[in-house]
């Protein structure tokens, strides 16, 4: 089978809930992961993933952006999506301080903004910020977390598989294809989270409401040489 397989943490299984009835795709469990395979029409970077590939008729996987197989497909045994899935929605974990759960939540839609946001694994970050133009580089800043993941802020967000998020009033972060619809609830929002911070920052938000904050501070430009830094800063700690 060709088309394109990513594989997940089981933790954000719950990420794909929504897609359990999309044609074609289906899942299975192996090396600590579950792995998905769908078509190529499958909206891949709406997902929380730990790659994404492209698999050939020989079941090489080609990263996306590349043309050279990085590794062969495992040994799996797949089964019907809506086996593997569960149905509830996830809590949404973000490494930033928890600041409370809230009343208010966002909403699934169809017709939401390009995301702005994206969390995914540093070390994919790293490699291709260290190969982009720097002119792509320009769209975006980032944070290297503690997780050993990348926050990259900035649309459009780079073409990589992650934790995609939308930006609402310059401040509130949610999955793409949720948003608070409420202006009212929306402005009642925004006046509770930040008299309760003394510094500009942003917030993130669960599919369930929780909110987590991440100071606007900490994000600093992307150019190579900040990417650079920040992986060496890592490696000796």
């Amino acid at each position: 089978m060709t088309g394109i397989v990513i594989a997940v943490r089981p933790s954000d299984a719950g990420g794909l809930s929504s897609f359990r009835n999309f044609p074609g795709l289906e899942a299975a469990e192996g090396e600590g992961l579950l792995w998905f395979r769908a078509p190529m029409d499958f909206p891949w970077r709406n997902v929380p993933c730990e790659g994404a590939w492209r698999v050939d008729a020989e079941q090489r996987l080609i990263p996306f952006g590349k043309t050279v197989p990085e590794k062969r497909l495992p040994e799996l045994t797949w089964r019907p999506v809506a086996e593997v899935l569960p149905v509830k929605l996830p809590v949404s974990g973000m490494p930033a301080g928890k600041v409370r759960a809230v009343v208010v939540r966002p909403e699934k839609t169809d017709d939401g903004p390009e995301p702005s946001f994206l969390r995914l694994p540093w070390q994919v970050w790293r490699d291709y910020a260290l190969g982009a133009p720097k002119v792509r580089l320009q769209n975006w800043m980032f944070v290297r977390t503690a997780e050993n993941e990348a926050l990259v802020l900035g649309a459009p967000v780079p073409p990589l598989p992650g934790h995609a998020y939308v930006l609402q009033e310059d401040a509130l972060l949610v999955p793409e294809g949720w948003l608070f619809r409420s202006a009212f609830e929306l402005e009642l929002l925004l006046e509770g989270l930040k008299s309760t911070q003394s510094e500009p920052s942003i917030y993130l938000f669960g599919q369930d409401g929780m909110c987590e904050r991440i100071p606007a501070a900490i994000f600093v430009p992307a150019t190579r040489q900040a990417v650079r830094a920040a992986d060496q800063t890592a490696t000796h700690e």
